[in-house]
């Protein structure tokens, strides 16, 4: 099995891009310096796809590096080599609305 086989199992085939273009995109974040690409990036929808991502991960050896917006400045979003990335961006909160201090 391939990284990205294994990765669809977690998040679903939709969710793994593994394109020399996806590739480029999530090779860093606005630090102009460095980049490296990761083998293919995954796009779970709740936390327990991530908690599963990374003990998939864990359990192989494989680099993992997390990813926001991309916007940082420092390098932090740019994968280790030879890794996959994770995306935050199909994450979608369960926010409760509800009334303050109700009397």
């Amino acid at each position: 099995m391939s990284l990205r086989e294994d990765l669809a199992r977690i998040v679903g085939a939709d969710a793994v891009r593994d394109s020399e273009a996806a590739r480029q995109v999530y090779d860093g974040d606005a630090y102009p310096i460095e980049r490296s690409k990761p083998l293919c990036i995954a796009f779970p929808k709740n936390t327990d796809q991530v908690a599963q991502l990374v003990r998939y991960c864990v359990a192989h050896d494989v680099p993992f590096t997390p990813r926001g917006a991309g916007t940082g400045l420092s390098g932090g979003g740019m994968p280790a080599r030879g890794g996959g990335g994770g995306s935050s961006k199909r994450i979608t909160p369960n926010l409760e609305i509800g009334v303050a201090n109700p009397r």
